[in-house]
């Protein structure tokens, strides 16, 4: 039997690393790749120490998963490129129940987060405006709405480890 101590220690680095990321999401609308990239690495090496070549390989299926599910939102520009990494890198290290669980967690928080968004105004972060019919900005144009996303994919994260069991409790 595997001792639980490297599972505690991929529980925490996860938890860490996804919280780390919603902070600086939340400041600058950016996700750095290095956080990106150690979730990804940490969760393969994860699932191949914890269930062998067979649990890695479907980890990478996970990630897939969960970038086959964001990347419509970043083609239509709801969301950017780091949160769709940020949440394939997660799905890699939840494996596939887990990232099924990361999703619909995820996309559940997102959806309260827009709708506080747009109805509280001291939340409200306007991005951009966008041009009316002449190409300037008038009194009635529209405007969007930032979100920090990292902070739902953060929630997901959260409930797909407590759903599995991993917070102890």
């Amino acid at each position: 039997m595997i001792s639980p101590l490297p599972e505690i220690a991929a529980t925490c680095f996860l938890t860490a690393a996804v919280f780390a990321a919603a902070v600086t999401d939340t400041r600058t609308y950016r996700i750095p790749n290095a956080i990106v990239v150690a979730i990804l690495f940490t969760g393969i090496c994860w699932q191949a120490l914890s269930g062998g070549a067979g649990a890695a390989l479907l980890a990478v299926v996970a990630a897939l998963l969960c970038l086959a599910c964001f990347l419509p939102l970043y083609m239509i520009r709801a969301m950017g490129a780091g949160e769709v990494k940020l949440i394939a890198a997660v799905g890699a290290s939840l494996g596939i129940s887990g990232a099924l669980v990361a999703i619909a967690g995820t996309l559940t928080a997102g959806a309260l987060m827009a709708g506080l968004a747009l109805r509280v105004p001291g939340l409200r972060q306007r991005a951009a405006t966008v041009p009316d019919t002449n190409g300037e900005a008038g009194e009635s144009a529209i405007q969007a709405v930032r979100i920090p996303y990292a902070a739902a994919i953060a929630a997901g994260t959260c409930l797909a480890l407590w759903q599995q069991g991993r917070f102890g409790f």
